[in-house]
This record gives C-alpha cells, structure tokens and sequence, in this order.
C-alpha cells in the first residue's frame, strides 16, 4: 500500500511540474529567433495577401525558373542595417532549411542569399517571404521561383558548363 500512495504521488508531482514547464516555456517562444519561430511569425502575417512596406523592400531571383544543380541567388534590398527574417518554404510545404534564417543588411542596403537546390524531391514552387525592421519600423515582401529539370521541351541551357557541379540526367 506504501508503494501505490508513493507512486501515486510522483506521478502527480511530476505531471503538475510537466504542466507548469509547459505553461511557463509557452510565455518565452515569442522571444526566440529561431528559423521554426521565424515562419510561424511570418506566415501568420499578412505578408500571404500583400506586400506591407513602411519602408522600401524588394526581393529578386538570379534565376526564374532555376534547373536543378544551377545556383540561385536572391538579392534583397532595403534600408541599411535592416534585420530580416528569411523563410523560404519548399514545394513541399518544409520551411525548416538553409534558406530560412535571419540576417543584417549591410551598409547599403544589401544582402545576398546564394545557394544550390540538386535534389529531384524539390521539383516545384519555392515561396520565399521577407520581414524587415528597422528603427521600429516593419516591411514584408514575398517572392517565388520554380525549380525544374534539364530536358523540357524548347530548353536550351543557357549556363556555362562551371555553373554546375555534377552532371545531370533529365
């Protein structure tokens, strides 16, 4: 009978401090920069509608469409010094990646995001959208590109045979 009254309360006890934790940790999320963090704040704003600019913020690919194994390349523009959330989110929905992560402009206003996509799961849409801050101030931007593979018709690869790193079968 000892045994059932002492398990019976650890099992309360640690229950109710789960619970607590879980109350307490829920309060501190919002505090966190983390890239999971990041696109639920993005994503749950209105940047999905439209654009919201308070200051000027604008997002362009090096390439549209991309083919897998080239490099793409996504160049902000805003205000200098601006803080930016970066979530790019996969045709498959996945926004934890390399690409959604958080970065300073630099002095004039740039930042560039350079990367390769190779993997034949990621054929599709990539959606990228952009938060900015800036003394108080908050701009959001949003842009797209396609991902597709080498051998459609009327493709005529454009890029240098360097702009690859292994070749690929359509």
């Amino acid at each position: 009978m000892g045994k059932l009254i002492r398990n019976t309360l650890f099992t309360a006890t640690v229950l109710s401090l789960t619970a607590l934790g879980l109350g307490w940790n829920r309060g501190s999320v919002g505090v966190k920069r983390d890239p999971a963090q990041i696109d639920q704040a993005v994503l749950a704003s209105s940047v999905l509608n439209q654009n919201q600019q308070d200051f000027p913020l604008q997002l362009a690919w090096s390439r549209q469409p991309l083919k897998l194994g080239q490099y793409q390349v996504l160049t902000i523009t805003t205000v200098p010094q601006a803080e930016l959330e970066i979530v790019t989110i996969y045709p498959d929905g996945r926004s934890n990646n390399p690409q959604t992560q958080t970065a300073v402009a630099d002095q004039d206003g740039q930042y560039q995001l350079r990367f390769q996509l190779d993997d034949f799961r990621l054929l599709g849409r990539f959606y990228t959208y952009v938060t900015a801050v800036s003394g108080g101030r908050v701009s959001a931007a949003n842009n797209q590109f396609d991902l597709e593979t080498w051998g459609l018709a009327g493709d005529t690869p454009t890029a240098p045979a360097s702009a690859y790193v292994h070749p690929l079968l359509p």
